[in-house]
C-alpha cells in the first residue's frame, strides 16, 4: 500500500472530524444564544421599571409592597429586593447562604477582569488588621499628603478659578489612597497614579463593553475587547513598579528569619525604613512572606485603588457641591476644626486620632451629603449561594444564584421609619439639614452613633399613607 493511499483517508478523517467539532460548536452556540436556560421561577411581585429612573422605580415599589420581596427587572438577571427589615437577617448570613464576594466577582466580570481572582487572605487581613492597628500613624500620612495634593492640584487661587470638581479630587484620592497603599515616593509617581484611575475606569469600561454581547460569547469576544486588553498591561505595570520595593521587603524578612540585621545604610532599605503601607502588610500577612510574589501584589494593589478611588472621590465630589450650594454652613464648619486642633494642641497642628470624634459637625455634613447622594443605588447586595435556596424569616425562599439587595433607606422619599432619625421632631428627609446626625449624637444612649462610617441596623416599616 502507497503512502498516497494511507495518507487521503487520514485526510478525509481528520476534516470529517473537524467539520463534527465545527457543527457542534455551532450547535452550541446557538443553544446558548437563542435557547438559554430559564431564569429561576420567582414567586414575587415585580416591578415597573420607570425609563432612567431606576431610585424612583425602587421607592414606587417599595411603596406598593412595603413588607414583602418584590422582583427589579434587571439584565442580565432580575434581583430581587427586600423589606429593610430583613437587613439584620442578611448581614448575619454566612457566605455559605450569601456572598457579598461571588457577588461582586460575577458583577465585575471577574473571569475577565481579574477582579477577585486572588484567594489569599493577606491583603484582607492585611487591611482588617494592620491597617486598623495603623490608624495613628496612617492618620498622619493622610493628612501629609493631602496637603501635598491639594498644594499641587488646586495651590493658592488669588481669584475664582473654575475646576474640574471631580477628576480633580480623584486625583487628590488617588495620591491619599496611594499613600496608604503603596507609600512614598510611589504614591506621588504620575505614571502609578494615572494607572490606577485609567484601571478603575476601563475596569468599569470592560464590563460595559462585554455586557453589550451574549454571554455566551464572553469567551470569545473577550480577547478582542481594547479594555481588557489594558486591564493586563496595568497588572504587568503594578508587578514592574512594586518589585524593587518587594524585593526589599522580601530580602529583609530573609535576613530576619537568619538573623541577620539589615544593611539600613541601603538606599533600597532607607525608602522603606518606617513607610509601612498596605505593601509591607500583605507580604506580612502572607505564610511565607520571602515567597511573595509582586504580580499578585500588584493585583491586589489595583483591586484596592479601585475599591477605592470612584466612591470616595464621588462622595468628596457631592460634599464640596453640597459646601457650594450652603456656603453659610463653612465659617462653623472651619470653626470646629480650629476648635478641636485649639484643644488638643497637637505638636505637629495636625489632628489626631482622637480628634475625629470630636470633629462631630464635620462628620454630620459629609454623612447628610452622602444621605442625599448615595454612591450607590442599592445596599447590602448578595447573591444567594445556599444550593437549597435561602429561607426567610418570612417563609420566602429565594432561590440560588439569585441576587438579591435593599434599596437605600434614607433617601427623601424612602418610607423606612428609623427612630430618632425619622423622629416627628428632625427635619424631614426631604431637606438638606447638615446637622442633623450632629443633633441626634446630642440624645443620650446615641453619642457614638450616627457617624459616616456607621451602618445602623435596626430598620422597621410604616406604611405612609
Amino acid at each position: 500500500m502507497s503512502y498516497a493511499e494511507i495518507l487521503v483517508p487520514s485526510v478525509r478523517n481528520l476534516f470529517a472530524a473537524l467539520g463534527v467539532a465545527i457543527a457542534c460548536f455551532f450547535i452550541w452556540i446557538i443553544k446558548a444564544i437563542f435557547f438559554p436556560p430559564p431564569p429561576p421561577k420567582l414567586d414575587f411581585p415585580v416591578a415597573s421599571i420607570i425609563p432612567g429612573n431606576l431610585t424612583d422605580s425602587i421607592l414606587a415599589a417599595r411603596k406598593q409592597w412595603p413588607t414583602e420581596p418584590f422582583v427589579l427587572p434587571m439584565k442580565p438577571q432580575s434581583w430581587v429586593m427586600l423589606p429593610h427589615s430583613m437587613m439584620t437577617e442578611i448581614k448575619s448570613q454566612p457566605e455559605e447562604k450569601v456572598s457579598f464576594k461571588k457577588m461582586s466577582y460575577e458583577r465585575f466580570l471577574g473571569d475577565y477582569t481579574g477582579l477577585g481572582q486572588s484567594k489569599s487572605p493577606a491583603a484582607i487581613n492585611a487591611i482588617k488588621i494592620d491597617l486598623t492597628r495603623s490608624v495613628k500613624k496612617i492618620l498622619q500620612d493622610l493628612q501629609d499628603e493631602a496637603e501635598y495634593s491639594f498644594n499641587k492640584e488646586i495651590g493658592v487661587l488669588p481669584t475664582w478659578t473654575s475646576l474640574p470638581v471631580y477628576m480633580t479630587f480623584i486625583n487628590i484620592v488617588a495620591a491619599c489612597s496611594g499613600r496608604a497603599f503603596v507609600g512614598l515616593p510611589l504614591c506621588r509617581d504620575k505614571e502609578w497614579r494615572d494607572a490606577t484611575i485609567n484601571f478603575t475606569y476601563d475596569t468599569l469600561g470592560s464590563v460595559h463593553a462585554m455586557k453589550k454581547y451574549n454571554k455566551a460569547l464572553w469567551p470569545f469576544v473577550a480577547r478582542f475587547v481594547p479594555e481588557l486588553r489594558k486591564l493586563k498591561s496595568y497588572r504587568e505595570f503594578a508587578a514592574r513598579k512594586l518589585d524593587p520595593q518587594i524585593q526589599t521587603i522580601i530580602r529583609s524578612y530573609k535576613d530576619k528569619s537568619m538573623g541577620l540585621k539589615s544593611d539600613e545604610a541601603n538606599a533600597d532599605m532607607e525608602a522603606i525604613k518606617h513607610n509601612y503601607n498596605l505593601v509591607h502588610w500583605t507580604i506580612g500577612q502572607h505564610d511565607h512572606p520571602e515567597l511573595a510574589d509582586a504580580a499578585e501584589v500588584g493585583q491586589m494593589q489595583m483591586t484596592a485603588a479601585f475599591a477605592a478611588l470612584s466612591p470616595i472621590g464621588m462622595s468628596i465630589s457631592y460634599a464640596i457641591f453640597d459646601l457650594a450650594s450652603h456656603p453659610e454652613y463653612a465659617d462653623e464648619l472651619r470653626k470646629e476644626i480650629n476648635d478641636v486642633l485649639a484643644q488638643e494642641k497637637p505638636e505637629n497642628g495636625q489632628l489626631q486620632k482622637s480628634s475625629l470624634p470630636k470633629l462631630r459637625k464635620l462628620d454630620s455634613f459629609m454623612k447628610e451629603s452622602q444621605r442625599l447622594n448615595p454612591p450607590f443605588i442599592t445596599t447590602n447586595t448578595r447573591v444567594v449561594t445556599a444550593p437549597d435556596g435561602l429561607t426567610l424569616s418570612s417563609g420566602h425562599t429565594i432561590p440560588q444564584n439569585v441576587i438579591i439587595a435593599f434599596g437605600n433607606p434614607f433617601l427623601p422619599n424612602s418610607e423606612v421609619q428609623y427612630p430618632p432619625l425619622t423622629s416627628p421632631s428632625q427635619p424631614p428627609l426631604s431637606n438638606f439639614y447638615p446637622w442633623r446626625y450632629s443633633d441626634l449624637r446630642q440624645i443620650p444612649g446615641e453619642e457614638n452613633a450616627h457617624q459616616v462610617y456607621l451602618l445602623h441596623r435596626k430598620f422597621r416599616l410604616k406604611v405612609v399613607k
